[in-house]
């Protein structure tokens, strides 16, 4: 059963547009949001949307930086939906493409060095 639909509008931060890395970022964190039951869709405003976990989806969307794009989704439980499309507008609002964009997660995900 579908729950009610949450929309947001985001500028595309990254300089590149959502097109390659910006574009596997963004369909990666949609595929983690659809595994917790959320399926995000994203599309120009005005025009249909598309699935934003596809990558390929993503770059035929064709957004550029500055422009907006439109986040979606109708998942069942409202705060949790919220709360995704509100995450994935975050990351669509920052330049994926930036020289230390990659830095702060790849550290994050490192593991201690052993003594």
């Amino acid at each position: 059963m579908a729950g009610t639909t949450f929309q947001l509008e985001v500028t595309v931060g990254s300089r590149v547009g959502l097109h390659a890395r910006p574009a596997a970022a963004v369909a990666g964190a949609a595929a983690e949001a659809a595994k917790r039951g959320v399926g995000i869709r994203i599309g120009r405003p005005g025009a249909d949307p598309v699935d934003a976990a596809s990558i390929l989806a993503l770059m035929s969307l064709g957004a550029k930086h500055g422009e907006q794009v439109v986040l979606s989704t109708d998942a069942a439980d409202a705060e949790q939906a919220e709360r995704e499309v509100r995450q994935l507008a975050e990351l669509i609002a920052r330049d994926l493409d930036a020289p230390d964009a990659g830095a702060a997660s790849a550290a994050d995900s490192k593991e201690p060095a052993q003594s």
